[in-house]
């Protein structure tokens, strides 16, 4: 990331080179005796910069903080604060002879339920294909006879209920055999088997539960990582709810701090950041912002009541020397202009149509200049105008007295840009 110049002041210094006081010496066109002596320098072309500053505080991005889901003896504490953890990597065990018996006992009821659905499953199949075969060759053996008689019939050489009586028989055995045929392709289970489905089902959600019981009792790192908090030992109790492990990811960082709410409309994701820390001095950590909460805040400062919002800035990768739980001191570049028209707040003036003007001098004579405003420092003020150039010469301090026009004495200050260099 480019590193930007910065300091307390915010913008790059102005070096004063030539300072030549001009009363009475030069003389105006007009040589009027009455001439108006103003104070001016020229404008320059230079970066500057909106900082906003604040203070919070320096902590792993990537944070976990484990509480316990059951309570218990430590059975076994398997790692040290301070250590290295991988992902899943077991750091401590609750007593688990409990959990252990209740498992397998709903693994031993979950396998009896699945194997008497399966048998029961097996044995309907065999006994459908059985049904269906019997009932296809009673089919087949019926069907002939019917249309053996039924031709005979068609000759008159049987009677209408003879005819009848092999017709109703060929009816009911063709029935029959498109209803074991249905049963047979669809495998139909049957209400048993359903209810044996539901008895597999219960059994499972019974396992599913201990299981995440046996689960809570081991206690895993979330991800790579490095313990911060550990304070356990074998043998000791523990609480619903109580924090047994923290681990962080050390390697990626962050700062969260609370800026009110009028800086804080200034700040925006990406905004380029300067950090440093007590705990780490004469070294400076560079970042950006990450996260601006959307929902803003009431909060206790030594001012009284302030409306905050909550900030984070992801710190870049070299952030050593830097802790979780550091106090940060942030420097956030909300605004930055690199060639920017560039005069001091004492050059700025309102004129009676509230519009924002600058004087200057062209000529000896005082011209006005409606000018917008752009970034603003601590003691500096972009400016924004179509008429006025780099190295015009501005009054500082304009009073009421000034006019389009008058004639003017000039005290003049020439001012150059100089680099600025950080000392830090």
């Amino acid at each position: 990331m480019k590193k930007f110049k910065r300091k307390r002041v915010i913008i790059p210094l102005i070096v004063v080179i030539v300072v030549a006081t001009v009363v009475g010496v030069k003389q105006f066109k007009s040589n009027s005796a009455n001439a108006s002596l103003v104070k001016t320098q020229n404008i320059v072309t230079d970066q500057i910069q909106s900082v906003i500053i604040g203070k919070g505080e320096v902590d792993a991005k990537l944070s976990k903080t484990m509480v316990a889901q059951v309570s218990g003896n430590i059975k076994e504490v398997l790692k040290e604060s301070g250590q290295r953890v991988a992902k899943n990597e077991i750091i401590l065990i609750i007593d688990d002879q409990d959990i252990n018996k209740q498992l397998r006992e709903a693994q031993i009821q979950l396998e009896v339920e699945k194997n008497i659905l399966k048998k029961m499953e097996n044995d309907t199949i065999k006994i459908e294909k059985m049904n269906y075969e019997n009932a296809k060759l009673a089919f087949n053996t019926i069907e002939k006879n019917y249309l053996k008689k039924k031709n005979l019939y068609d000759q008159e050489a049987i009677s209408q209920v003879e005819y009848e009586e092999a017709n109703t028989e060929y009816l009911q055995a063709k029935n029959t055999f498109e209803i074991e045929t249905l049963q047979f392709e669809d495998n139909a289970s049957g209400n048993d088997i359903l209810i044996q489905k539901g008895k597999v089902e219960l059994a499972q959600l019974k396992y599913d539960e201990v299981y995440k019981t046996f689960e809570n009792h081991y206690i895993k790192s979330p991800f790579d990582g490095r313990i911060t908090y550990l304070d356990y030992k074998a043998g000791d109790i523990v609480d619903l709810g109580s924090t047994l492990v923290v681990v962080k990811d050390l390697s990626q960082m962050e700062v969260t701090l609370n800026l009110n709410e009028f800086d804080a409309q200034n700040v925006h994701i990406g905004n380029n950041v300067f950090v440093t820390s007590d705990a780490s001095k004469g070294n400076e950590y560079s970042g950006k912002v990450s996260f601006i909460d959307h929902q803003a805040f009431a909060e206790n400062t030594s001012r009284g009541v302030q409306v905050s919002v909550r900030i984070k800035v992801d710190m870049e990768e070299n952030i050593k020397g830097l802790k979780p739980g550091n106090t940060a001191q942030v420097e956030i570049i909300a605004k930055i202009n690199e060639h920017a028209l560039v005069i001091p707040y004492e050059a700025l003036y309102d004129n009676k149509k509230g519009e924002k003007v600058v004087f200057t001098v062209v000529d000896q004579m005082i011209k006005e200049n409606i000018i917008e405003t752009g970034i603003e420092s601590d003691i500096t003020v972009e400016i924004i105008s179509k008429d006025i150039k780099d190295g015009a010469h501005i009054v500082l301090n304009p009073s009421d007295e000034l006019t389009e026009g008058l004639e003017v004495e000039e005290s003049f200050t020439e001012v150059i840009v100089g680099d600025q260099h950080d000392t830090n």
